[in-house]
């Protein structure tokens, strides 16, 4: 999309300007990445952490408000130093391999999470009684480990895909690439809204949670196999 509203840009003043092939499926990749979720909390590794299923097991826990505000609070109190950290590390010792660091352990608290609920025969959020869950203290401890751990990895590469996306974009169009990114970000928590919500429904497909948590993983970590392949080129230019 970049090299076209470029060149149509241009022409208004009677010049054009062409970017090389390996620009053009730069931009490509870089879309791919977007729609494959870069993680975020939410989305992003997993989107389990911070989405339907969050809000799901929170109260199935036992979770009073009070617990999720507070579990809330201390995650972001950890995400926006680590967000900080981040971009520091990437320019010390690159976008890619701190980008790519990141996001894979970022996976691990959501499956390590899956994992703890499957082994205490959680395959289904409980049913309500009376409108009240019966408190999990023991689940509710690793749920917070869990999350404050996404939290810390998911900060840390928040602010690298963000400069990892900077670098790769033209100069002069860099508010439509950027705006284009964040409207990706917007299709991905919808769409991701939506699967995890019939993924958990009984009267859809019903998976386990472990099922939800184990493909949420491996569908997060699908972008990595792009990384290598998405970096700044040297632009060419023609009169």
């Amino acid at each position: 999309m970049g090299p076209l509203v470029d060149n149509l840009h241009l022409r208004r003043f009677g010049a054009r300007k062409q970017w090389i092939v390996a620009a053009q499926i730069g931009m490509l990749l870089t879309l791919c990445m977007a729609l494959l979720r870069m993680p975020q909390f939410a989305p992003d590794g997993v989107i389990g952490l911070g989405m339907v299923v969050s809000t799901i097991i929170g109260r199935s826990l036992g979770m009073t408000d009070g617990d999720i505000v507070t579990l809330n609070l201390v995650c972001t109190a950890i995400w926006v130093p680590c967000c900080l950290a981040g971009g520091w590390l990437s320019d010390r010792f690159g976008r890619r391999l701190t980008l790519g660091l990141f996001a894979g352990i970022s996976v691990l608290p959501g499956l390590w999470m899956g994992w703890q609920l499957k082994q205490a025969g959680w395959d289904h959020p409980p049913e309500a009684v009376d409108g009240v869950w019966p408190r999990e203290d023991a689940l509710i401890r690793l749920w917070w480990i869990a999350a404050m751990i996404y939290s810390v990895f998911n900060g840390l590469m928040y602010s690298v895909k963000t400069a990892f996306f900077m670098d790769i974009v033209n100069p002069k169009i860099a508010g439509t690439h950027f705006t284009a990114l964040m409207a990706m970000n917007n299709l991905v928590i919808t769409y991701t809204a939506i699967w995890q919500g019939s993924a958990l429904s009984t009267n859809t497909w019903a998976w386990t949670l472990w099922e939800t948590f184990l493909f949420d993983t491996l569908f997060g970590l699908a972008f990595l196999a792009v990384i290598p392949f998405v970096k700044p080129k040297q632009i060419h230019l023609e009169s």
